[in-house]
């Protein structure tokens, strides 16, 4: 008998010309959740390309790949984006923070967390420390770090933009912030976060 291996679904790794005719200008979409692997797939998809903006939608997934990521548009001097209707949560944000400009369209939300041992259900003070660290290294100060990342697992630090404004940062305790959100919250995720002025 044979055994069977799960699938992992990546995160699906896209991109189109600039539109100028410049071959290494590039329009990068990550979507969907980081896996691990996915760093090696970015960098083998991204090669020669010396000048791109990186829109970034997903439910966030393997730490290190996403922080390897985003150094890697760090150093590239990359923008990111999140686009109207995105929802960009966890590794995924830790990207987003790396571009050299930061762009969050309307009805988007950017959420981030101190790192956490899903198998344990337990904090991961290892992986909080390397967070705090990688946003050190792009420019953030200890106190935005400290309150971005935070101490508690099961409290979000979350962007929200609607259609009016600028973004507004607030922290959420993550029940209320998986209640909003709906058993079929779908894709757009945004959901009800924008209905009655939250």
């Amino acid at each position: 008998m044979l055994a069977s291996s799960p699938v992992v679904a990546a995160a699906d790794i896209s991109f189109e010309s600039c539109g100028d005719g410049d071959p290494t200008c590039a329009l990068i979409t990550v979507s969907g959740e980081i896996e691990p692997g996915d760093y090696a797939r970015f960098v083998e998809r991204v090669k020669g390309i010396r000048k791109a903006r990186v829109d970034l939608v997903g439910p966030g997934g393997a730490e290190k790949d996403g922080i390897n990521i985003g150094l890697l548009i760090h150093r590239n001097g990359w923008s990111t984006r999140v686009p109207q209707h995105g929802g960009c949560l966890s590794a995924c944000a830790m990207i987003w923070a790396a571009g050299k400009t930061m762009e969050q369209d309307t009805f988007t939300i950017i959420m981030f967390h101190a790192a956490y041992n899903s198998d344990f259900r337990v904090a991961d003070g290892t992986g909080s420390a390397e967070e705090g660290a990688y946003l050190y290294s792009l420019g953030y100060n200890f106190n935005y770090v400290a309150r971005v990342i935070g101490s508690d697992p099961l409290s979000y630090h979350v962007l929200l933009r609607g259609a009016d404004g600028p973004p507004v940062e607030r922290d959420i305790p993550a029940i209320e912030f998986m209640k909003s959100l709906g058993a079929d919250a779908g894709p757009g995720w945004v959901g009800t976060y924008f209905v009655g002025g939250r």
